[in-house]
């Protein structure tokens, strides 16, 4: 598993270590083939340092995992081999967990301690991809910072199944309470952002998913939580032109097929209509004949007199849209 330079950055990094530290290997029945190689891997970082141990106990059902844990607690969860660029933030981990200091401020968790409901996050990484090792990293900070919060690293091949049924398309994803809400490259304040009890966190979650390209899955998030329907409409008076785009072709490929969405989404888009920009005046409108909702028309209609042309444009196309529907 580990190469002669991984073997040698292993034991560098943790050198240091200023307590000792359990890999404790979980091993599903069921997977004992994953368990033996989380074992194995155990294995290889004990040797690398005399304040490591290892231990194995079975289950006969679960996931098959490698919990860390150390000094500061526990909550560090493996579903994965720590391969490729995944290797340092493990490392990394071991690290803090042995007592070293986090490198987030504990101040910045505060909104999340205050909330007092434990949470889980579901990181699924690949080992070729580049910006998976930093969310690794922050996930298992944010965990053995606040112990309310557990972090449990998959590799989105091994456990596909689970993925697929998630809605993971791309890596990486980070899931909450069975939802994805972050998609691609990550920093501490989009992890705080999607973890905030705001309901900014909705449009934290959709406007990565945009950004990562991903329509189906930002369409499968809205209408797994239709709660976060509205979080579409505030992106759309957003000034990034992409996101707005990105949020007219979510609302294009659900159509009118979905009511629960249309319902929490119509509203919205018609405030947006009276925004003073008329890019977004427009798009308000475009968006509203994609729905098709027939309760929406009053509010069309009332701005076939916009001082804008592109704008009275758009509003008899949107007409014309939810008339044909």
């Amino acid at each position: 598993m580990l190469d002669h330079s991984q073997r040698k950055q292993a034991e560098t990094m943790l050198e240091s270590l200023e307590n000792s530290v359990m890999l404790h290997v979980y091993g599903s029945e069921k997977e004992k083939t994953e368990a033996r190689r989380l074992w194995e891997f155990a294995g290889e970082i004990v040797a690398c340092s005399d304040r490591i141990t290892r231990e194995m106990q079975w289950m006969e059902n679960g996931r098959s995992n490698m919990e860390i844990l150390g000094q500061t607690g526990r909550g560090i969860h493996y579903s994965s081999i720590p391969e490729g660029g995944e290797l340092e933030p493990f490392l990394k981990t071991l690290q803090f967990i042995s007592g070293q200091p986090l490198d987030i401020d504990r101040n910045r968790l505060l909104p999340i301690k205050q909330m007092g409901i434990p949470c889980r996050l579901d990181v699924y990484v690949m080992p070729e991809c580049p910006f998976c090792p930093r969310s690794v990293e922050l996930c298992n900070q944010v965990a053995m910072a606040s112990d309310l919060v557990q972090s449990w690293i998959h590799d989105a091949v091994w456990s596909m199944e689970e993925a697929e049924k998630l809605g993971v398309r791309s890596t990486p994803a980070v899931v909450i309470d069975g939802a994805v809400r972050w998609v691609g490259q990550m920093s501490l304040d989009n992890l705080l952002g999607v973890l905030s009890p705001s309901e900014e966190s909705w449009a934290t979650t959709l406007k990565s998913q945009i950004n990562a390209g991903s329509v189906e899955e930002t369409m499968a998030m809205v209408l797994r939580r239709p709660e976060s329907a509205a979080a579409l409409a505030a992106i759309l008076a957003e000034p990034e032109v992409s996101l707005r785009m990105g949020v007219l072709r979510v609302i294009e490929e659900m159509g009118d097929g979905y009511p629960e969405v249309t319902l929490s989404l119509a509203g919205p888009l018609c405030r947006l209509l009276k925004n003073d920009n008329p890019q977004i005046r427009g798009d308000a409108a475009y968006g509203l004949g994609l729905l098709g909702d027939k309760n929406t028309v009053k509010a069309l209609n009332d701005c076939l007199s916009d001082p804008d042309e592109d704008v009275r444009d758009t509003v008899e196309e949107a007409l014309e849209m939810i008339q044909e529907k």
